[in-house]
């Protein structure tokens, strides 16, 4: 069987570690099934190790490709931004409508086939977990939806775990996505939080959808030696640092106006254990990096006691995700940041402004079950803000009740994954393959 893995990573840890999750998985699960995945530059050459991986290539073209030369065109040259959002509503109502996903090219120049004929290769897809479907990513969104409509027209299943869906400012958008998730056969969410609310709201089958987790619960830690020596490097010592994460970018700008606020934060809590801060970066692209923001908090906290772990060509994903295990505590912006640390019983407090990483944030807080996880930058008052997340590092209950929930969420996902597969991917149940 040829299963196509499908997924959006960037130069992110998170992305990676929900990638290469669900391929581990795959492989345990769908034994001797040939997966066919999406090809990353930045990826380790042991993500493509075992004989049965293939790297794929896809570049699905975007709708307003549809609607050639208008740059060329004098007077209409100067409503191209405008036509290009008209043109790009309108493909997003007709998909699947009056415009039929099959006939979109993929590649580039002499090479460009229909997506219906580069589908044709494939007997299933799988679509790893992401927070792109949402309208801060409309090209994730348009090319996901194209892929399910084809898929479906040559009746293959298709089976997403470990979603994100939203937020949505668009009721095109939703509704695009909302068409598309119905021809799924099964939708995996990581928070019950809007994702869930969203697939009621989209009229799906109960059995269709549930809340699993996050597929990078399937990528293992780096070992606790592998740790200590990375960290000895920084003197560092396991359980003796607390770990930070703060992220700019085009989808979370407001965040660089709260970098002091979180800068006197971090050094509240560093005279208060006496403990160093670590930046631990999950995203590495120039446009979004970890690493440059982190920076920016150092200068502002003006301490000795904060570093930046720097060098990204050193840290491999499944090192970062032990570093954050073995924490004292961890706050940060990053969804991943957060979720590699409590999934590791670490507590991980994330901060957050904006829709996108609200709705980040307090899926965090529901699926781990403690509202104190989720902290609003808008209302970061300093001594209230210490106060809750020294309430939550010190809480002995919490830290004992993380561990069996981190225990049991790990278990359901991996209990949900392999049910699903064997169920839609691979035709049969997971009692036939005993």
């Amino acid at each position: 069987m040829k299963i196509l893995v499908n997924h959006s990573a960037l130069n992110n840890h998170g992305d990676i570690a929900m990638v290469e999750g669900v391929v581990r998985r795959l492989l345990h699960t769908a034994n001797g099934a040939n997966l066919y995945v999406q090809d990353h530059p930045s990826w380790p050459e042991q993500m493509w190790s075992a004989n049965n991986i293939t790297r794929v290539a896809m570049r699905l073209s975007e709708p307003i490709d549809r609607v050639p030369y208008i740059h060329r065109i004098p007077y209409l040259r100067r409503y191209e931004w405008k036509l290009k959002i008209i043109g790009t509503s309108y493909f997003h109502a007709m998909l699947d409508r009056g415009l039929n996903p099959s006939d979109i090219r993929v590649g580039s120049g002499s090479d460009r086939i229909t997506l219906g004929t580069w589908c044709s290769q494939y007997d299933a897809m799988h679509i790893v977990g992401m927070g792109g479907l949402t309208d801060f990513f409309l090209p994730v969104i348009w090319q996901c939806c194209c892929l399910i409509h084809t898929f479906a027209l040559q009746g293959k299943p298709v089976i997403f775990t470990g979603q994100q869906l939203g937020p949505f400012h668009s009721r095109l958008t939703k509704n695009l996505l909302q068409r598309a998730l119905r021809k799924a056969k099964f939708i995996g969410l990581r928070e019950p939080g809007d994702s869930l609310t969203f697939c009621q709201q989209a009229n799906l089958a109960s059995e269709s959808f549930a809340v699993m987790g996050d597929d990078s619960f399937g990528l293992p830690a780096a070992g606790f030696e592998q740790v200590e020596s990375f960290l000895s490097r920084y003197h560092l010592s396991p359980g003796k640092f607390i770990a930070v994460n703060v992220r700019v970018g085009g989808y979370a700008p407001s965040h660089a106006q709260y970098i002091q606020q979180i800068a006197d934060l971090m050094s509240n809590l560093s005279q208060r254990y006496d403990l160093p801060v670590v930046v631990v970066p999950i995203s590495w692209e120039r446009w979004d990096s970890d690493i440059t923001s982190g920076y920016q908090l150092s200068e502002a906290m003006t301490s000795d006691r904060i570093q930046v772990l720097d060098k990204p060509e050193e840290l491999t994903t499944d090192l970062v995700k032990g570093i954050l295990g073995q924490a004292y505590a961890a706050v940060g912006v990053s969804y991943h940041f957060c979720t590699f640390a409590l999934s590791q019983a670490v507590p991980a407090i994330c901060i957050f402004d904006g829709d996108y990483y609200s709705q980040k944030a307090k899926g965090i807080s529901y699926f781990w079950g403690d509202e104190r996880l989720a902290l609003p930058l808008n209302k970061l008052d300093l001594k209230e803000a210490t106060r809750q997340v020294s309430e939550l590092i010190e809480d002995r209950r919490f830290r004992a009740d993380l561990r069996i929930r981190a225990e049991i969420a790990l278990q359901r996902w991996e209990e949900i994954f392999d049910l699903k597969v064997h169920e839609m991917l691979l035709g049969r149940t997971k009692a036939a393959t005993r």
